[in-house]
């Protein structure tokens, strides 16, 4: 598959859940200082995140990773949406999606 393939399914893939998406600006300041950060185990989500791409788990072990550490793939947020994406189509090299989290929010998962 080539890259615009790949931003072309993508963005399909964030159209179709744009609807969950449409509270996000009111969300903003609540998930920057809260939902990032598991004060229950000390893991940010997106230490969780990197650590399911790293390990190459499958959707169904990342959403029971992620639950354990009392996080979830959160619907409003186009950063969860396109790791969830990638995940449910096998591409688990952290180059390849943090290119695709840039070009689309301009974010990505930083590697420790």
């Amino acid at each position: 598959m080539d890259k615009k393939e790949l931003y072309d399914q993508l963005k399909a893939y964030l159209d179709s859940n744009k609807e969950n998406l449409t509270h996000k600006d009111q969300k903003i300041h609540l998930e920057r200082s809260q939902k990032y950060f598991s004060p229950q185990d000390g893991f940010s989500k997106f230490e969780v995140f990197f650590e399911i791409l790293k390990i190459k788990l499958s959707y169904v072990e990342a959403v029971y990773l992620l639950d354990k550490h009392h996080y979830h793939f959160d619907k409003t947020s186009q950063f969860d949406l396109i790791v969830e994406y990638c995940i449910k189509e096998g591409i688990y090299e952290i180059h390849k999606v943090n290119d695709l989290l840039m070009n689309f929010i301009g974010e990505k998962i930083n590697t420790p």
